[in-house]
């Protein structure tokens, strides 16, 4: 069977489960992350994906890899789906900082939208129009049916609102 378009976020990776934020640093996936994306392979492994668009990041670039080894498929970079970058809270557990920064770290987590960066991250709007290619229909003519997209929760989210029309997706 040939799917619409797929999306997925990468598996666990070891600073979820120590509740850290990593935006561009690299936390390689647990064993558990390994078995979820494993087990999402062997769920997909009928789905004939033509290719799988991924961040270049290791954490979305070995699920490709973990899921694209049942499939006979390009796996494509494609640095506009990058993570959030996170600035100097890259690192630091969710408790320090909401412990440190309250009023700045409430909104991250509550109102990504809202949320206004004074650590040299990016916020929510910064990340481009359009930038969630693979995840919106392509205006540029290239397919996305048969698709995989392995990303990051800011690009899905973001991808999700441009699908819904909240953005103009370039």
């Amino acid at each position: 069977m040939k799917a619409p378009r797929s999306i997925t976020r990468h598996g666990e990776r070891q600073w979820n489960s120590e509740r850290r934020l990593c935006g561009w640093q690299e936390s390689p996936l647990t064993a558990l992350g390994v078995c979820q994306v494993q087990w999402l392979g062997e769920a997909l492994r009928e789905v004939a994906f033509t290719a799988i668009d991924t961040s270049p990041s290791q954490r979305t670039r070995t699920t490709a890899e973990l899921i694209g080894a049942h499939h006979a498929c390009d796996i494509l970079p494609q640095d506009a789906l990058r993570d959030l970058c996170k600035g100097d809270w890259e690192r630091k557990t969710r408790e320090e900082l909401q412990q440190r920064e309250p009023e700045a770290f409430a909104p991250f987590w509550s109102n990504l939208h809202l949320y206004q960066p004074s650590n040299g991250s990016e916020s929510f709007c910064q990340v481009p129009h359009g930038s969630s290619r693979g995840l919106v229909p392509n205006r540029r003519g290239v397919e996305t049916r048969g698709r995989l997209t392995t990303a990051h929760q800011p690009r899905i989210y973001r991808g999700w609102q441009e699908m819904k029309g909240f953005y103009d997706a370039g």
